[in-house]
């Protein structure tokens, strides 16, 4: 396995492992996952456009809740 390969899989462990509100800075991410930060920032730019982050004004990404996937939507009630 690559080194590139290696940072990749660390990026996608990672991302499994956020919880909805959970906070993502670019820097954060390049360390966490040794990938360069312009390619943490496509990323989480792309997974903003997906629905998945919300991107603050100060570039921090948020995890944002997924109704249908074990979330519950707000305002809803479980059964």
């Amino acid at each position: 396995m690559t080194g590139n390969q290696k940072s990749w899989d660390r990026l996608e462990r990672w991302l499994e492992s956020l919880a909805p509100g959970d906070e993502v800075d670019i820097g954060s991410a390049a360390a966490t996952t040794g990938l360069d930060a312009q390619t943490c920032d496509v990323v989480f730019t792309a997974l903003a456009r997906a629905d998945l982050f919300t991107r603050r004004s100060d570039g921090t990404f948020v995890r944002r809740r997924l109704p249908g996937f074990g979330w519950p939507t707000p305002g809803t009630v479980e059964r």
